[in-house]
């Protein structure tokens, strides 16, 4: 099932949208998206939920941007400008 085009939102500088991801069985996972101004910001993050929820980090050296997947939080946390 491909992503619903059209059906996400983003605020800039750590403010809270939502967005719907797609999992496997064609369901639909709610997610924020937190947009942040640094790395270290997103560190922060990521160490708060580290041994408590599955999360998935991405850095891309291109865009010298780090994000972070947290499925306990359900939350997306990048400092990529959208």
């Amino acid at each position: 099932m491909p992503f619903p085009l059209g059906r996400e939102k983003y605020t800039i500088k750590g403010k809270h949208s939502e967005t719907l991801t797609p999992r496997k069985d064609g369901d639909y996972i709610k997610m924020e998206i937190e947009i942040y101004e640094t790395l270290e910001e997103i560190r922060k993050q990521i160490k708060k939920c580290e041994g408590k929820h599955k999360q998935q980090i991405a850095y891309s050296s291109y865009h010298d941007s780090l994000t972070q997947v947290c499925f306990g939080c359900k939350k997306v946390r990048t400092n990529m400008k959208l």
